[in-house]
Formats: structure tokens, sequence, C-alpha cells
């Protein structure tokens, strides 16, 4: 089959472009002709593994993402592509165009690309306004199929739309080494803005740590909230406690080495990196936020707080450090279900999809 994969910038180090390094890697093992149209480029190093198999095309190079964009010039750069990606779907003919996210879709359906479009979300279904929503609603009706993330995004699309499938994201994720229980080290990564929630986790912390002062929090990431989060923690008198880490190339150590992975999101597509940690055999404490949180957590491995509930946070980060038991128990169940997320059984979600479709 003639799939082509069309995303905004594929050069990026974001987690849709992780995820399709995996999953057009996978589709060309499995024999699929597969296509990665980007539609800007921003690096000529790619930041993922494509497998040589692949194809990818740049419909422009202009370095999009790296520039601040006033209005006229993203609608100087909205009309530059749409007449590249008209040209170029024009002359190259695909069984299925899946394209990855609203503004790629919105595209697509722009310059006539609709009957064979599989729209597939990354983000969660409120995120956008309200006239947004509407506005995509419309569009998707056009679509031949729409893939989200979670059993939650299907419900709010199944009221408007009959073509609705739940796709979870593979992850790579098969370590040798499990993490240390016993260790007095808690972790989170993450951006630091806004949507990841850390000023929540820092208001969380002070009652934490006069129980347990031996303990210690690494926050891995960067991001603008940096000086801010730092202003923050020493007004709540946790330099002692709370390390800022920055970032790493070697991440599996720190999980390793860790016994509590904390994830305070305000919001979340789809938090790969919690089955990332659980299949290390990490307990997690996580905000039910949506989406996904729950879809990961269902069967254990960790406990879900109710959104952006500060006090339900740290009374649930109490717990678990008082029981090691529960981090253990925790433990024991997160590797069996990240199995549920490994390449293969994802691969065999899409083909399923792709020969109903066909």
């Amino acid at each position: 089959m003639r799939i082509a994969f069309v995303v905004g910038d594929i050069s990026s180090a974001g987690g849709i472009e992780r995820v399709l390094s995996i999953l057009s890697n996978l589709f060309v093992e499995r024999g699929h002709d597969i296509t990665i149209v980007s539609l800007f480029r921003a690096h000529e190093k790619m930041n993922y593994h494509f497998n040589s198999s692949v194809k990818i095309i740049s419909l422009s190079h202009y370095q999009y993402a790296l520039k601040k964009q006033g209005g006229i010039l993203r609608l100087c750069m909205f009309g530059l592509i749409l007449t590249c990606a008209k040209r170029y779907f024009k002359v190259n003919n695909f069984d299925i165009i899946m394209g990855e996210g609203f503004p790629v879709n919105l595209i697509l359906y722009l310059i006539g690309k609709k009957q064979n479009v599989v729209a597939c979300e990354h983000v969660y279904y409120n995120y956008y306004s309200k006239i947004v929503r509407r506005l995509r609603l419309l569009i998707y009706k056009k679509f031949k199929a729409v893939v989200v993330l979670t059993q939650n995004d299907k419900r709010h699309f199944d009221r408007y739309l009959s073509e609705v499938y739940v796709i979870p994201n593979p992850v790579l994720s098969n370590p040798q080494k499990k993490s240390d229980i016993s260790s007095l080290k808690m972790i989170s990564v993450g951006r630091l803005e806004p949507q990841k929630g850390y000023d929540m986790l820092l208001q969380a912390l002070p009652d934490v740590f006069k129980l347990f002062p031996k303990w210690r929090l690494h926050i891995w990431g960067s991001g603008v909230l940096e000086k801010h989060l730092i202003r923050l923690r020493d007004k709540l008198h946790l330099q002692n406690h709370v390390i800022f880490c920055g970032v790493t190339d070697n991440i599996e150590q720190e999980y390793i080495s860790s016994s509590l992975f904390i994830m305070s999101s305000r919001y979340e597509g789809f938090p790969m990196v919690l089955i990332e940690v659980i299949s290390y055999g990490l307990p997690v404490v996580s905000f039910d936020c949506p989406e996904g949180p729950s879809d990961i957590l269902k069967d254990g491995g960790g406990v879900l707080v109710p959104p952006n509930d500060i006090v339900g946070l740290k009374n649930a980060i109490i717990q678990m450090l008082l029981n090691e038991n529960d981090r253990r128990k925790c433990a024991a169940e997160g590797p069996i279900i990240s199995k549920k997320y490994s390449p293969d059984n994802i691969y065999s979600y899409w083909s399923s999809l792709l020969d109903k479709l066909l």
C-alpha cells in the first residue's frame, strides 16, 4: 500500500515526529511504500532514526518553526505551502494520506484532498477554541476516518462523526534494568512550560519534604518558565529538595535511579513518557488530566489524582513515599501494562484499520 504521512516539520524534535519515526519504520518493514511529506524543514539533521526505505519529502525549506511569525508572514507562508502542497499531490498519488494534526489536515482539505485522508489527532479534543472545533468537525466529516489517541477523545468525536478509531502511540521501550524502588529520589520530566503544571507541583511539595526531609525531586527539562519556577521553588524554601537538572541524552539512567515519577500536567495529548517510565517499573503519581493518564494507568502502575488538585497531589505523593510496598506493587504492574503499547501491538491496530478502509 502506498501511504503518505503529512506533517508540519519532520525535522523537529517533538512527540509527533518521534511517533512518525516509529510508525514509518514499522510500515516499511511490513511491506508498505511510505513517504513522509514535511510541509517545512527547519533542520537538515533528523532527530530520530528513519529506515532508509522511508522517503522524506520537504515541500519548503523555510525554517518556519525557528522564526517568530507575525500575522502577515503567517498568511504568506500559509499561501506558499498551500501552493506547494497542491502541486505535489497533483502529481503524486497515494492510497492513504495520514494528516498529522488539524493544521495539516486543514491544508489537505483546502487543496482538495478529502476522500482518502485519515485525520490523526495528537491533542485532546478541547485543545482548540469552540470555533476551531466546529471547523474541524466540518472538515473531518469529509475525510475517510479520524484516529484519536484515547477513548475519551473518541467519545467526543463519536457525537458527530461515524468513522472514529482509537490507536494509541507506540513506544520503543524494553529496558533491561528496572528502577530502584529503595531510592530516595523522585523524578519528573517535561518542558518547563505552563502545560506541564510544575507551578502546581512545587506548591504541593513543602508538606511532603517536611515529612520526608531526606528525599529529593529531580526535574528534567528546559523551557520559558525556568527562571520563574526557580524563583517559586526558592520562595517555597525547597532549594535543598528540588533540583532543576536541565536536559540529558541519558534519561534512562535517571529512571533507573529513581523510585517515583510525578506528572503534574494541566493537559496532554497522549503522554508517552508515562509508558516509558512504567516500562522501567517506575511507579507514577499523575493528575488525571485530559487526555491519556487514565487510559494508561487504569489497570495499575500508579495513582491518579483529580486534575489540578494540588492537595490531592500532595497526599498521593505522601502515601507513595510512606508505603514502599505500594511502590513495589506499581513497579510490578507497570512493565506488563507498557507491553500493550509495543510497536508490534500498535501496528496490528493500524493494519486492521487499513484493511477496513480499502
